[in-house]
């Protein structure tokens, strides 16, 4: 699908707490979208002590099951991770292994290994709300070949971190 037109969807998955910054999602790509008119979606994927928001295009699809995920990976265009604090956020790879373009708070500390900015996605500061509005307005901008390409250079960065390299690494230590 994403050979042909380039899905024009945000997704987030992950847990509807504060600390994930889903309410800065939220609200940077409602403002967004009242200026730029697009269609543009964004999806969320998951659940929490913060209740969906309403908006015609936000899409929320609740908690879904890993098996389950495919589906909506391959109806999407660009992960989001909005998180105000987070470790290190295996989702990042995730995404980035799959070949998503990424937009990722500097508060990830996966970032640095999957997120090279302004190459295969943008990084903002956490909870930053006119900046994370504005990344989604630049990540929209960009042709599909641009999305594409950003894509390949997640999938290489997500690459430099494998089980068998882990693995490699855990057993140097020991």
């Amino acid at each position: 699908m994403k050979n042909r037109k380039y899905p024009h969807r945000f997704i987030y998955v992950g847990r509807y707490y504060d600390f994930k910054g889903i309410t800065d999602l939220w609200d940077a790509f409602i403002a967004w979208q009242k200026e730029a008119n697009t269609d543009w979606e964004l999806w969320c994927l998951g659940n929490g002590d913060i209740s969906p928001i309403q908006h015609p295009n936000i899409k929320h699809f609740g908690f879904v099951q890993p098996k389950d995920l495919e589906s909506f990976i391959a109806q999407a265009g660009v992960f989001v991770m909005p998180s105000r604090f987070e470790p290190w956020g295996v989702v990042l790879h995730e995404f980035a292994a799959a070949g998503f373009p990424l937009i990722c708070s500097d508060k990830v500390g996966a970032v640095e290994a999957f997120l090279s900015d302004n190459k295969n996605g943008y990084i903002y500061p956490a909870g930053n709300i006119s900046a994370l509005k504005n990344a989604l307005g630049k990540m929209a901008m960009l042709s599909d070949e641009k999305l594409r390409e950003m894509g390949k250079i997640s999938k290489q960065l997500a690459a430099k971190i494998t089980p068998a390299l882990w693995a490699e690494t855990v057993m140097n230590v020991v």
